[in-house]
């Protein structure tokens, strides 16, 4: 299934079916300042229970390397330091309770959020949400994975997978230890979601449609995320 963030929509824009708004951001490297763009296009107004919008976004790939093509027919070589490269972010809005689903990976939505948030000509204003995953013990059965950040001195991430992770002493052992909880996978009707503390959803498994995949992260957000953020 794709990657989902959920985000709390404080503001965003209203627009006609079909209409864009775009905003342009400087990024230097050495040597050179170019400009990325941004662009909010509204796509439809009932998609499957939201309205649907889709973000072209660029960025500027800091990464060394050769390219190849050509000038007036003339085939070039060219070393490069970095590259402009473009995304698709798909949001999928529900306007009513304030909540939003972004759709590309974690990389891509973290910087559109960065340089969305300091563009006010865009009108979009976002709440992230941060999970304290250790209360998600108290809404589902099981772990089945958990991911552990600053395990310690020596060791910089730790995974656990099996079932009645939750009941694992090494899993007590690594929260007594300070460890921090990342990520989680829980059973969640017929499949396995794995959360992160950024209100990340994803999952290994297939789903048929773009409608149930909404369907089933919209439970997932009200009977586990909600729940967790009281």
């Amino acid at each position: 299934m794709n990657t989902y963030r959920v985000m709390k929509i404080v503001s965003f824009p209203e627009l006609k079916i079909g209409e864009e708004k775009t905003g342009s951001y400087s990024f230097t490297i050495p040597g050179f300042t170019e400009d990325t763009m941004t662009s909010i296009k509204y796509i439809s107004k009932d998609y499957h229970g939201f309205e649907y919008f889709e973000v072209k976004h660029e960025i500027i790939i800091k990464d060394h390397g050769i390219a190849f093509g050509f000038i007036d027919g003339e085939p070039i070589r060219l070393d490069f330091s970095g590259y402009k490269k473009s995304f698709t972010v798909k949001i999928y809005l529900n306007r009513e309770f304030e909540f939003a689903f972004f759709s590309e990976s974690t990389p891509v939505v973290r910087d559109f959020i960065k340089k969305i948030k300091t563009d006010s000509e865009m009108r979009v204003k976002i709440e992230e949400i941060q999970l304290d995953l250790n209360k998600a013990a108290s809404f589902v059965e099981e772990f089945r994975g958990a991911w552990f950040k600053g395990v310690s001195t020596r060791v910089s991430s730790s995974a656990l997978f099996g079932a009645d992770l939750k009941n694992e002493p090494l899993f007590d052992q690594l929260q007594l230890d300070g460890a921090n909880l990342t990520s989680i996978t829980v059973p969640f009707k017929n499949y396995h979601f794995q959360i992160s503390t950024e209100a990340g959803i994803s999952s290994a498994q297939k789903i048929h449609s773009i409608a149930e995949e909404l369907q089933v992260i919209t439970e997932v957000k009200t009977e586990l995320i909600d729940k967790i953020i009281r």
